[in-house]
């Protein structure tokens, strides 16, 4: 086979997958939108028709809605009518819409990198901001007010590599 048949012939018929369907549309779009925000004036465009393909989109949701709710009620009406010897009354109720959301992020297999410590442990922990010049925490090194004066702090000796 070609890829142009493979291409063509679906496994999976689209009208049975509404994930299928959404991913299709997605990567579509992508391609599109991708082509679009090269240059401003096909971005200009794209905005344009992107909003006249969501006015018609809405208005087709919208009818389709309306004729599944007028057949509804016509099946319940023909029901009630077939059913009103036996008095049982079927209740029929709209196809839900499939809403697709991301996924949820889960914990990633395996032992964690480090142990969970306890409040007092990550407090502790916490790095305290101190002056390099005269050692205090109140303040850093920019905003010392001890610059003036020399001070002989012991240095940490830097390791030879």
């Amino acid at each position: 086979m070609t890829t142009d048949n493979i291409k063509r012939k679906s496994i999976i018929p689209v009208s049975e997958s509404s994930v299928l369907r959404f991913n299709i549309l997605s990567r579509k779009f992508c391609e599109i939108t991708s082509r679009g925000a090269k240059t401003i004036p096909a971005y200009e465009f794209l905005m344009e028709e992107a909003d006249k393909i969501n006015e018609k989109l809405n208005d087709l949701i919208d009818n389709d809605n309306e004729v599944g709710v007028d057949e509804v009620n016509n099946d319940q009406d023909a029901n009630m009518n077939d059913n009103s010897k036996n008095n049982v009354v079927q209740d029929e109720r709209l196809p839900e819409e499939d809403f697709i959301e991301d996924p949820d992020i889960t914990n990633s297999k395996g032992r964690p990198r480090q142990r969970y410590k306890t409040i007092r442990e990550q407090i502790a922990e916490q790095e305290s901001y101190h002056c390099s010049h005269c050692g205090r925490t109140d303040h850093t090194f920019p905003t010392c007010p001890f610059k003036h004066i020399e001070f002989d702090l012991p240095r940490k000796k830097k390791r030879k590599v």
